[in-house]
């Protein structure tokens, strides 16, 4: 099976502006990211995960 690169994106979920971009090397198997909460501003964001032609969007709310 090849391996893609994965995505990772950050939006504010109301604009749909792009708060957060980074490209992980791509290997077979489960991945852990961790993204710091304290960077963000409170509100609501979708967070993109990318890799091949799989894609998942998962919301994320923070509040300080």
């Amino acid at each position: 099976f090849p391996s893609h690169d994965i995505s990772l994106q950050v939006s504010e979920l109301m604009s749909g502006r792009l708060v957060h971009e980074r490209l992980y090397p791509g290997a077979i198997g489960m991945h852990r990211f961790e993204l710091n909460a304290n960077d963000f501003p409170s509100g609501a964001y979708s967070v993109t995960v990318r890799s091949g032609m799989n894609m998942h969007v998962i919301p994320l709310n923070i509040q300080h």
